[in-house]
């Protein structure tokens, strides 16, 4: 019995920790396209506008793998504990899971327009 609470214990806790890194990652993806926003009205450099679009995409790829770990917890947790949070979960790891894909795409796109064609 005790055993069975320990692992409990421990698989919440590696949930929060998802779950929390993943709203870390949501927050310093958001703050970037706002900065890169900001910078075009500002008129940045053009090395700092590529700057904060490479560090999106890099925050929008690890933040990817964060929320589809995230959604495989909350599925396996879900099955195994039957608590409603789990399921409730899957909300803000599905939708932080669309912004990353799109914001990545867009932030991609973007950095291939404005190297140009010359390779």
């Amino acid at each position: 019995m005790k055993n069975e609470q320990n692992q409990e214990n421990r698989n919440i806790f590696l949930f929060n920790l998802t779950h929390r890194f993943s709203l870390f990652l949501t927050g310093a993806l958001i703050m970037c396209i706002l900065l890169y926003t900001a910078g075009n009205f500002q008129q940045f450099l053009d090395g700092t506008q590529e700057i904060i679009l490479i560090l999106a995409s890099i925050s929008s790829l690890v933040l990817i793998i964060f929320s589809a770990a995230g959604i495989i917890q909350c599925i396996v947790f879900g099955i195994l504990y039957k608590q409603k949070r789990f399921w409730l979960g899957l909300i803000p790891f599905g939708v932080s899971e669309l912004l990353a894909v799109l914001l990545l795409l867009v932030s991609r796109i973007i950095l291939t327009l404005t190297g140009g064609y010359a390779a």
